[in-house]
């Protein structure tokens, strides 16, 4: 059924002209000039990565599956072969094309619609999304994402940069971020991040490293990543002041912590904003990204739930049995 649903979007996603691709007792899709990608109905037993018990999300935004079974509604908008809008699948914070901040375009740009081949075998939709180019929800804490000091954990589902588009010299790519865009101050952001530079603790060799963007410090850690699909999370535990990195092959395997710990030095705690950002700083910094799914979480998450939310992520994107 999941290999059927992905091949299904995959075609709509290339189509050239208008047809209506029929998934077998799953879902249509119609294609057109600008089209709104639906998600199939799953099998009964299918279980998203915020259906985890102790994955809260408050937004998730997934290019080829649900992030809960109950989700209903769409995972992107396509316009021209480009990327129009990504679908919040918890509440309504709708990712669009931003602009414009310090040294970013006098305009919104939009990134071209690709797709990728992971172990499983079937395309599923990729936003390689470069630089001037960038998704963003800013309507702060109505939209329920954390403000202020607050606990929250990040996960997202790459392809790493070395395999393709660009890499970010610069800073957190899929993040909660300044409201409006501006150059922030120090815990104004919580930002995950695949990046070969920052102000901040670097990893070892030559980058790129998963880590985590504080605003005025994009902290790196840990080996650069050799496996072509990665998984990144990071979490602060507002009560207790600790952050933690952790990485790991989404096709298979654990995650590793990288780092966990305090706060870096010169960081008292967290101030979010509570906006979305995707391919950007807060501060509208150009940070590219390869990105297929991530979540925003209220709260700090366990251990547990961090390693059930891994191999969900494996069970869909690796080899399958």
């Amino acid at each position: 059924m999941k290999k059927l649903i992905i091949f299904a979007l995959a075609t709509a996603l290339h189509a050239q002209s208008t047809a209506t691709v029929t998934c077998p007792a799953a879902c249509t899709v119609t294609v057109t000039a600008t089209t709104v990608v639906t998600p199939p109905v799953p099998p009964a037993t299918y279980v998203g990565p915020c259906d985890i018990p102790g994955v809260s999300c408050v937004a998730a935004y997934n290019l080829a599956r649900k992030a809960r079974n109950a989700y209903a509604g769409s995972f992107f908008t396509e316009t021209n072969n480009t990327f129009a809008k990504f679908y919040d699948q918890i509440s309504v914070n709708d990712l669009t094309p931003s602009c414009c901040g310090p040294n970013w375009p006098s305009g919104a740009v939009q990134t071209t619609v690709g797709s990728t081949i992971p172990p499983s075998g079937v395309p599923v939709p990729i936003a390689r999304i470069l630089n001037g180019e960038a998704y963003t929800y800013h309507y702060g804490a109505a939209s329920g994402i954390p403000v202020g000091n607050s606990s929250i954990t990040e996960y997202m589902v790459v392809e790493n940069t070395s395999e393709g588009g660009q890499v970010s010299g610069c800073c957190g790519s899929f993040n909660d971020s300044e409201n409006p865009i501006h150059e922030g101050s120090k815990g104004q952001m919580f930002g995950l991040s695949l990046a070969a530079g920052g102000m901040c603790t670097v990893g070892t060799g030559t980058g790129p490293w998963a880590g985590v963007d504080l605003e005025q410090g994009n902290c790196l850690y840990g080996p650069p990543p050799t496996a072509k699909y990665l998984t990144i999370l990071a979490k602060y535990n507002a009560a207790t002041g600790t952050l933690t990195l952790k990485s790991g092959d989404a096709t298979q395997g654990i995650l590793t912590t990288l780092y966990s710990g305090p706060l870096p030095p010169g960081y008292a705690g967290l101030n979010l904003q509570g906006a979305v950002s995707l391919g950007m700083g807060g501060d509208g910094s150009n940070s590219p990204i390869n990105f297929i799914e991530g979540a925003i979480i209220a709260g700090a998450t366990t251990d547990a739930a961090d390693n059930a939310l891994q191999q969900n992520i494996v069970n869909f994107y690796g080899i399958q049995q």
